[in-house]
Parts: C-alpha cells; structure tokens; sequence
C-alpha cells in the first residue's frame, strides 16, 4: 500500500511542478538583452542579436 501511494504522491508533485512552471511567450521580451528578469522572464530572449 505505500508503494503505491508513493507512485501517486510522486507523480502527483511532478505535474505541480510542470504546472507551475510558466510558459514562454512566443513574444520577444522588448527589454532583451537588458531584461532584469533573465530566466523568469514569460517572453522569449533570443540566443543571438537580432538583425
């Protein structure tokens, strides 16, 4: 029986912790790359400048 309810409770906190976790926008971030909000930024930092 606790195995089974480990199973659950683990997969249980591995969809919060994907849930939680926001998703980027499609957006580019209008700050980059001077954004003070580096990775926690919802927009998209490019790799490279853009040209």
């Amino acid at each position: 029986m606790a195995i089974v309810l480990t199973a659950v409770m683990s997969a249980e906190m591995g969809e919060l912790s994907v849930a939680q976790k926001p998703e980027k926008l499609l957006e580019r971030c209008k700050y980059w790359p001077a954004c003070k909000n580096g990775d926690e930024c919802a927009y998209h930092h490019p790799i490279s400048p853009c040209k």
